[in-house]
């Protein structure tokens, strides 16, 4: 059945629309980022050693780097403890993967102790991803605020800090995003986010700053990540779809209608000009049979006219012939209604 719906969610997916941008969207995502502790005891009780940041990718595993529980993998009396940003307790989990190679590592959360809201993967860092977000649990805000070490154990609501991608290149034999979203120690193993709420990165280290220079951040790709979660047999939540602002969509949408628009006007126009010709062609036939009627219409006077002064010739040649008399009468009366129709063609046509 997970799979089942696993598969829906990945189709559901890919029948979407580019992804908007939407400020809640790193907002929801936070909920899914967690502290991971890596506890010891201090006179028989719990005592934190140190401290990172981790992303669910499923609701009972966590990602974060390799170096934030190296200690706990060398030491068997410590334990892994995951804080997550709200609710009232925490859990622990154990190391199923890790990779020094790379700086990943992969928890799972003790059985029913803790379900965390996993965080959707991007499909890629685009080259104009601009704005960039880094979350997680930041060891110089807990020293600002005045927190304690137990207070470590606590539901805090990570830090968001925002950047810009600066570029992807091959690190410590790994390859890494070079953002400017800024991270301090505690952040490593936190995800560093889209402006639509997608992983696009484990943040991991920062560039030396000491001499002045601007500080850059690196975070593992998901070059590295998607291998790394796939040979250990996560599929984790991907969207690829390009991700737009609320700003982008709109200009696009204006477009798209605009687009509409031109074509509806164009389709109008040539529908009018089809019917101004179509009216043209009906006016053109119906002046040439007007005009084709009119020369038959003369053609006709003129025969009629033929005929009248053909049979006025004969009248006036038979009246003297006593014999061709009554022929004479025929022939006037036959060429007096050929003048009348011939005068009547003539008058109508």
């Amino acid at each position: 059945m997970t799979r089942l719906l696993h598969a829906l969610a990945l189709l559901l997916i890919a029948l979407a629309g580019p992804a908007a941008a939407d400020p809640g969207d790193v907002d929801a995502a936070a909920r899914g980022v967690v502290r991971v502790v890596v506890v010891g005891t201090d006179r028989g009780e719990p005592a934190p050693v140190s401290h990172g940041s981790g992303f669910a990718v499923s609701a009972t595993q966590i990602v974060t780097n390799a170096h934030v529980v190296s200690e706990a993998l060398l030491d068997d009396t410590l334990r892994i403890g995951i804080v997550p940003s709200e609710g009232a307790g925490g859990a622990f989990a154990r190391v199923i993967a890790v990779s020094p190679r790379n700086d990943l590592a992969l928890l799972e959360i003790a059985s029913g102790s803790l379900r965390l809201p996993p965080l959707a993967l991007a499909g890629g860092v685009s080259g104009d991803l601009g704005e960039v977000s880094a979350v997680g649990y930041p060891m110089n805000v807990d020293l600002a605020q005045g927190l304690s070490m137990t207070d470590i154990f606590r539901a805090q609501p990570p830090v968001k800090s925002r950047g810009f991608v600066s570029g992807e290149r091959p690190s410590r034999q790994f390859d890494t995003i070079l953002h400017t979203a800024p991270i301090a120690r505690g952040n490593s193993g936190g995800p560093l986010l889209d402006p639509c709420g997608r992983v696009i990165g484990v943040n991991s280290f920062s560039a030396d700053s000491m001499s002045g220079d601007a500080e850059f951040y690196f975070a593992v790709s998901l070059r590295e990540l998607l291998p790394f979660l796939r040979d250990n047999g996560v599929e984790p939540i991907t969207n690829a779809l390009p991700c737009r602002s609320i700003d982008d969509l709109n200009a696009a949408e204006r477009q798209r209608m605009e687009a509409q628009q031109a074509q509806a006007r164009e389709r109008l126009a040539s529908q009018a000009e089809a019917l101004r010709e179509l009216r043209d062609n009906a006016r053109l036939t119906a002046q040439m049979e007007v005009i084709a009627a009119r020369e038959n219409a003369m053609a006709m006077a003129l025969i009629a006219l033929l005929g009248a002064v053909g049979g006025a010739y004969a009248a006036a040649m038979w009246r003297g012939n006593p014999a061709r008399r009554k022929h004479a009468g025929i022939a006037a009366g036959l060429a007096g209604a050929a003048l009348i129709t011939a005068a009547l063609l003539w008058i109508t046509r």
